[in-house]
């Protein structure tokens, strides 16, 4: 059996998980338009020989290695408290991607890299790729027939993700985040040097929530009243300072004169008296 592992990612962050052994692994981050980044995990083949010449490919689990990179064996790298959850659907290999990656081991195993060292004008040497132009081909074939399965199989893998592990992950994370902001809070309640203390991670975390705080500088986009020209702040319906209501676009003040801008942002203060005895 050859089952790979989901993990996916509801925060904005890519985490890399690195090791000597099992190579380098990044955590997608999850796009504007998805709920998630996923990464899936593949088992890893292990050819062996079994006598007369002969050899065949076992697939080592993948769910220690996903493990290692979602960091649930470590607490110092312990990506699930940020958004990162480990899934429990273990989905299996189809056996198109099985053959194709087992096609391509065996020939790339049967054709191993051809170059050869040659000392280019500037005196340093440089590797030339040797191979004939049917291996070079046959190779490009091989891994594009890989890439055309995996694409299908992750989106398969895509399906079976549940609400309930989204919310899990969205949940552990929100909760992080809330914790690294009440932690802030009390370092910057103590003395200067308690300040300094603060991290770059509760910040993040208070940006994240949308929160506001003294030792978190979260930068606001703003624009200049059409009144009385005081900056105020993106999305607001009045200005703090003079009162204007906003109920168009700010571009279309610019082309008013000013007896009718005056009219548009101070409604109140400008409307024509009714006549008394009118009804």
């Amino acid at each position: 059996m050859a089952q790979a592992s989901i993990i996916i990612n509801v925060s904005e962050l890519e985490f890399t998980h690195y090791n000597g052994l099992s190579g380098q692994h990044v955590v997608p981050s999850k796009k504007p338009d998805e709920q998630f980044g996923i990464l899936i995990v593949y088992p890893t083949p292990e050819i062996q020989d079994i006598g007369d010449e002969r050899r065949t490919i076992h697939w080592l689990k993948s769910t220690p290695l996903a493990k290692d990179i979602a960091g649930m064996r470590s607490d110092d790298g312990n990506y699930t408290r940020f958004g990162v959850l480990l899934c429990e659907a273990e989905p299996e290999l189809s056996k198109e991607l099985l053959k194709a990656i087992e096609d391509e081991i065996e020939f790339l195993n049967e054709n191993p890299p051809d170059v050869k060292y040659k000392k280019q004008k500037d005196g340093i040497m440089g590797a030339i790729n040797v191979e004939s132009d049917e291996v070079k081909r046959e190779k490009v074939r091989l891994s594009n027939a890989v890439q055309k399965f995996r694409q299908k199989f992750e989106r398969e893998c895509r399906s079976l993700v549940t609400r309930e592990e989204v919310a899990k992950a969205r949940q552990t994370m929100l909760s992080t985040y809330a914790q690294l902001v009440s932690d802030g809070d009390t370092l910057w309640a103590g003395n200067e040097i308690d300040r300094r203390n603060i991290s770059e991670l509760a910040k993040r975390a208070c940006r994240a929530l949308g929160l506001e705080r003294p030792w978190c500088y979260a930068p606001v986009q703003q624009f200049p009243c059409p009144g009385c020209g005081k900056p105020c702040r993106e999305n607001v319906i009045t200005c703090g300072s003079c009162g204007a209501v906003f109920d168009r676009d700010i571009e279309a003040y610019a082309k008013m004169s000013n007896a009718e801008k005056a009219r548009a942002l101070y409604p109140e203060r400008y409307t024509e008296p009714e006549p008394v005895g009118k009804k």
